[in-house]
């Protein structure tokens, strides 16, 4: 099988206003205004993505230089003839305990992956997170931020047991490309705007 990576995005806290416009007799205004933005690595960022200390999180998550997770499902990097590389063909395959997300900024927000292959779900089982209190998807491709069906990390916390099932993953699959999670502040629920994110929102 081809190499299939990965990349876990960070995803932004999302912030809906609205702005009041009075009846003032001017046309359009243009201001400029100083503006500060810092870039954080994966696990020192408000929404901190890391690998999980476990066989599956050593196994198929690591940290880029750059400060990126990688997931990493091919096996190429064990040159071992005994350990197996790839995907079954016509299988569903779990692989449980990959990631665990913080919550390090002010709000609690609701997470979700978006991004996914077909064939690739993203979930926890993490019940202190969870939607049902046991296990929950994080396929936000599926389930709106206000649908009450992914996970709600409060500030402070972290879900862990985040992992991944490939459902009867086709032959020709080689997706190498961007996984993003989104994290939305719970205060903006009754906002969201599916327009706001990628893909099938």
């Amino acid at each position: 099988m081809q190499r299939r990576k990965f990349i876990a995005g960070m995803g932004s806290l999302a912030a809906a206003g609205a702005a009041t416009v009075g009846t003032g007799a001017f046309t359009s205004v243009q201001a400029d205004r100083s503006l500060n933005v810092e870039v954080a690595d994966d696990a020192n960022a408000f929404l901190a993505i890391e690998p999980q200390s476990t066989e599956n999180g050593d196994e198929y998550a690591s940290v880029n230089g750059d400060g990126t997770v990688t997931l990493d499902f091919t096996g190429d990097d064990d040159t071992s003839t005994d350990i197996g590389s790839g995907l079954n063909k016509d299988a569903d395959t779990t692989i449980r305990d990959i990631l665990k997300v913080s919550n390090q900024g002010t709000q609690d927000v609701v997470v979700g992956v978006s991004g996914l292959p077909s064939s690739m779900s993203i979930y926890t089982d993490d019940g202190s997170v969870a939607a049902n209190g046991s296990s929950t998807s994080l396929n936000q491709d599926n389930y709106p931020p206000n649908s009450g069906n992914l996970a709600l990390v409060e500030v402070g916390e972290i879900m862990s047991d985040v992992g991944v099932i490939f459902r009867d993953p086709p032959n020709n699959l080689d997706f190498s490309g961007s996984l993003t999670f989104n994290a939305i502040a719970v205060d903006e629920l009754s906002n969201f705007d599916a327009s706001q994110y990628p893909d099938n929102l």
